[in-house]
């Protein structure tokens, strides 16, 4: 099958009774192709999810690294050593911030989606478990990844 220059692939033309292709041109080819876009069909703006995820991921990874950056004030500030002098061990302490931190950043993500789907028609409805099913993790990635920072620095500077 000869690829078009945009990398699609051309659907073969139907070849007559005795295998030969109908157009007289080309080769006949033993399997129907068909064109299907990969961005789907009738979407008015199928960018509109790509920027959103990859926004989204963008501003979960900066929250995460600033509200990281907490950890390292309260530990400048002696918070965290009144706080550690409790019942409150630091598996606890981190474990609370990793769960704050991805509540925040799923709840970011949310409002950035629902926003998309209300102003840019974007198709989040149907794919809402397709949503969650990516979010979830990417929420948790992001929020360890700031806690990895913070744990790994020693100042904000750094």
């Amino acid at each position: 099958m000869p690829a078009a220059s945009n990398g699609r692939h051309w659907k073969t033309a139907p070849a007559a009774s005795d295998g030969a292709p109908a157009n007289g041109g080309g080769s006949g080819g033993l399997v129907q192709v068909e064109i299907k876009d990969l961005l789907g069909e009738n979407k008015t703006s199928p960018m509109i999810s790509f920027y959103a995820g990859g926004i989204g991921v963008m501003f979960m990874l900066f929250t995460a690294s600033g509200a990281a950056g907490a950890l390292l004030d309260e530990q400048d500030s002696g918070t965290l050593d009144r706080v550690l002098s409790s019942k409150v061990t630091m598996t606890k302490l981190l474990l609370g911030k990793l769960s704050y931190l991805v509540a925040l950043g799923l709840t970011q993500l949310m409002v950035m989606f629902v926003w998309g789907a209300v102003v840019f028609h974007l198709d989040l409805w149907p794919h809402l478990f397709g949503f969650f099913l990516v979010a979830i993790p990417t929420a948790v990635a992001t929020a360890s990844y700031g806690l990895l920072l913070a744990t790994a620095c020693r100042t904000r500077a750094q």
